[in-house]
């Protein structure tokens, strides 16, 4: 029990004082994934200015001198850009270390919880926590989090790569059904006799007319998180203007490009891992250019880019799919319940990962 009053509320500008204490300290970016020594200027300014989608709440006490301050904030992160995945949200937590074991972080949690299903409508919440904050698993346990993955080599943390759990909650009550564990698996297509000639390399801006008409394949929206009626000026933006720290490959068939694989790069204390994502035209599915395409994005990751962790999710019944990954020396790791909405039904996904040396 605390011996401090508790209050919860938003985050405000002038909050930055408070909340750059508390990440001032080692053992609190310890246990997230920040970095240490926060910039002063650079905080006041991420506090002002929060990213769209966030949602802070923090956890104001009163001091014996009858003050206030702020001990604990949790980031509750939505995906409203994201359609398929605007039903999830994501949790992290920071209390003072001061103020620590004197229940600030189940204060806060219970307060997001209650914000994101009866406010945000939210169905899927979740957390990374690393494998060895007991205290943190607790808590996350005791209001309904079930742990759902190990994520090797999640982070750096003290010189060293360390694994991280995922935790789930499922607000069950709002709509919709999960749709039935591996039900109507795609089959696996027999290898052709011929295989057509591929030439892997970097994407060119004028890709996105053969592109798109792998974008518009209902085999590919429905095993991406794509939406189908893509717009051609959606896809000949996303070619011209690639996200940050973002590599396209294409696949090249006889002067045509009909498959694309790109590496999402991570930052910060998550730099050594990439994320992966794939899609090839369905006329060219089982006959080799996803395993050209696998090869080269494995390559590029561990032999240039410095990456040692590379992920990815596919769908549970994609039969086609989770073969070409384990042949590439993916491994399952977990289970995201509810992680996307398809054809009308929440669907879960596998999480698959390849470590390197």
């Amino acid at each position: 029990m605390s011996a401090h009053e508790i209050s919860i509320r938003s985050r405000h500008a002038d909050d930055w004082p408070d909340i750059y204490e508390i990440f001032s300290f080692e053992s609190v970016c310890r246990e997230a994934t920040s970095l240490p020594y926060p910039e002063p200027d650079r905080l006041r300014t991420q506090v002002a200015e929060p990213p769209e989608g966030v949602h802070y709440l923090v956890a104001e006490v009163v001091r014996p001198d009858g003050s206030r301050v702020v001990a604990g904030q949790l980031s509750l992160q939505t995906f409203p850009s994201r359609m398929r995945r605007k039903h999830t949200g994501a949790l992290s937590l920071a209390v003072h270390p001061h103020y620590q074991e004197q229940g600030i972080g189940a204060a806060l949690v219970r307060a997001a919880l209650d914000f994101a299903d009866n406010w945000l409508g939210l169905r899927r919440l979740y957390v990374e926590v690393f494998t060895d904050t007991a205290l943190s698993i607790s808590l996350y346990e005791e209001v309904g989090f079930a742990r759902e993955a190990t994520l090797r080599r999640y982070a750096l943390r003290d010189g060293a790569f360390a694994d991280a759990y995922i935790l789930a909650r499922i607000n069950a009550r709002l709509g919709g059904r999960r749709k039935a564990d591996d039900e109507d698996p795609v089959p696996l297509r027999p290898r052709p006799a011929a295989r057509p000639e591929v030439t892997v390399r970097g994407s060119k801006a004028d890709d996105w007319e053969d592109l798109s008409e792998v974008f518009r394949a209902p085999s590919v929206y429905f095993n991406t998180m794509q939406l189908p009626f893509p717009a051609p000026d959606f896809i000949r933006q996303r070619h011209a203007n690639p996200p940050k720290n973002f590599f396209n490959l294409v696949a090249e068939v006889e002067g045509r490009a009909v498959g694309s694989l790109g590496l999402h790069l991570f930052e910060g204390r998550r730099a050594h891992v990439a994320g992966l994502g794939m899609m090839i035209h369905p006329d060219y599915q089982g006959v080799g250019v996803g395993s050209a395409l696998i090869q080269a994005g494995v390559d590029l990751a561990a032999n240039w880019l410095q990456i040692r962790r590379l992920e990815l999710e596919v769908y549970p019944d994609n039969a086609p799919a989770i073969a070409l990954y384990k042949k590439f020396g993916f491994a399952h790791e977990g289970r995201y319940r509810d992680f996307s909405f398809q054809n009308g039904l929440y669907i879960d996904a596998l999480v698959m990962a390849r470590l390197f040396d």
